[in-house]
């Protein structure tokens, strides 16, 4: 004879879960045929306040406008396409859509962060993200950023993103390390790279070049100019030196 053994609180559990996933599929499957949009909540997150997109923007990107949504049938909306729409903007990083039972839509936009501003000799230019992507100058903005110019930024501006080679990855890990220490934000204010792919940093006080060569082995590169920041120009003198290079290994030539 088997014995059962009723454990009151096992069953407890397993009977709230079984309810918790009736209650999401009855959820899912709910039936909007005659719900309507009450509300249109946008929220832009923007850790930078830089504003290069706004409400308007959003409701552009959608081919919507507020009035067309509020009291549209939430069925005849289609959520995903809608966020699709939004993500064709390459300065959005992500975009939800969501109705609550209330019939508030939601629109969430998360905005890529920019990392740097690429400048051809023309003036038109763009904006490289943290993460790589190559965004284009919005209508509005004010986001000051460390400026690239050069022969090779028309070739940097045609890559959809700078991690896709080896040169591009290289140049990514330099501007990190560039932005992320306050010290080398506060000193160099520019790069110049030349269509070979070598870079001259030009920095925001002095009159020196500073010949940095390819953007590998940024970290030992960059090791051996702050030994000239900090200890050789304030015994030198700012205004003594024209010219520094530092892309020789274990080498640092001043003049």
């Amino acid at each position: 004879m088997i014995k059962r053994t009723f454990n009151l609180r096992r069953e407890a559990t397993i009977g709230i879960l079984i309810a918790g996933i009736l209650a999401l599929i009855a959820f899912t499957g709910r039936d909007y045929t005659n719900d309507v949009v009450n509300n249109v909540q946008v929220t832009i997150n923007n850790d930078e306040e830089n504003h290069v997109l706004e409400e308007e923007d959003i409701f552009n990107l959608m081919q919507l406008d507020r009035e067309n949504l509020l009291g549209a049938s939430v069925k005849s909306l289609n959520l995903r396409n809608l966020e699709q729409r939004i993500r064709t903007n390459r300065w959005v990083n992500d975009a939800d859509v969501y109705v609550d039972l209330k019939g508030n839509l939601f629109i969430e936009v998360h905005l890529r962060r920019a990392l740097a501003r690429m400048l051809r000799p023309d003036g038109s230019g763009a904006f490289i993200a943290t993460d790589g992507t190559v965004m284009p100058v919005p209508e509005r903005f004010a986001v000051r950023r460390l400026v690239i110019s050069g022969t090779r930024t028309s070739a940097l501006m045609q890559a959809e993103n700078l991690y896709s080679d080896e040169y591009g990855a290289a140049l990514m890990i330099l501007l990190h390390q560039l932005n992320e220490d306050e010290f080398w934000r506060a000193q160099i204010a520019q790069l110049d790279i030349s269509k070979a792919g070598k870079i001259i940093m030009i920095p925001q006080v002095g009159g020196q070049i500073i010949e940095f060569g390819y953007p590998e082995n940024a970290e030992e590169k960059l090791k051996k100019l702050g030994i000239f920041f900090t200890r050789i120009l304030p015994t030198r003198g700012w205004n003594r030196y024209h010219r520094v290079n530092v892309e020789y290994q274990n080498q640092i030539v001043a003049e």
